[in-house]
């Protein structure tokens, strides 16, 4: 049943442009999924709220994690697998991110009726997505051979950031009714089993993306010739 369930997956993204934005339809997914969950609990549409946006935090997690384990082994051993598991982690870290982003500013509006307010927490998420997308930017721009070892270096650099962000939601928390939100949230610890499963499995998605596309690019040149 499986294999007939990939097989059809692969059929169906196979000669379609959009294939190349997949980690943007994996991230919608994700975010379908951890509504469905978040709908399903108790409390206030805020605790709710909250909810979702710890799931999609818990999911980028996964996403920097793998990319930062990844860029570790290619820099101490270079082999082009653990580069294409540091991009999987990356792209599915950026595109949650980039969501969570998204839903915090729609958040602080329809609280504050303002789009930016100086908060620490939305200052630190702000600084991970640009960390991040530079990630991408030096692959794309440096030297070539040079590209994945630079991006390696900064992914493990750039994983330094997230325990800040973490630890200025934490602060955060302490002084606010927002604790008591993270702990009703973080009680669900089902939830958070299976929101790391679909991180896990959507990152392993993007790793095979990722080495079928880089097969794809090394054909090219072969069928020109």
């Amino acid at each position: 049943m499986v294999r007939v369930v990939v097989s059809l997956w692969h059929r169906a993204i196979r000669g379609h442009k959009w294939r190349k934005h997949l980690e943007f339809f994996l991230g919608a997914f994700l975010v379908i999924v951890t509504a469905a969950i978040a709908s399903n609990g108790s409390g206030k549409p805020e605790s709710r709220v909250t909810f979702l946006e710890l799931n999609l935090s818990l999911a980028a997690l996964v996403g920097f994690a793998t990319n930062f384990m990844a860029s570790l082994f290619y820099v101490a051993y270079h082999q082009e697998q653990s580069d294409a598991w540091a991009v999987a982690g990356a792209r599915l870290g950026v595109t949650l991110s980039g969501i969570l982003f998204a839903l915090a500013l729609l958040r602080f509006h329809s609280f504050f009726s303002v789009w930016w307010i100086w908060d620490r927490a939305l200052v630190w998420a702000t600084l991970v997505v640009p960390v991040y997308v530079s990630y991408f930017l030096l692959r794309g721009y440096a030297n070539p051979g040079q590209g994945p070892t630079l991006a390696a270096v900064l992914g493990i650099l750039a994983f330094l950031d997230l325990p800040l962000a973490y630890f200025s939601v934490v602060l955060r928390a302490t002084h606010t009714s927002l604790s008591k939100q993270i702990d009703g949230a973080y009680s669900l610890t089902g939830s958070m089993w299976l929101m790391v499963a679909l991180a896990a499995t959507a990152t392993w998605l993007l790793y095979r993306w990722e080495i079928t596309q880089r097969k794809e690019a090394e054909r090219e040149p072969m069928i020109m010739a």
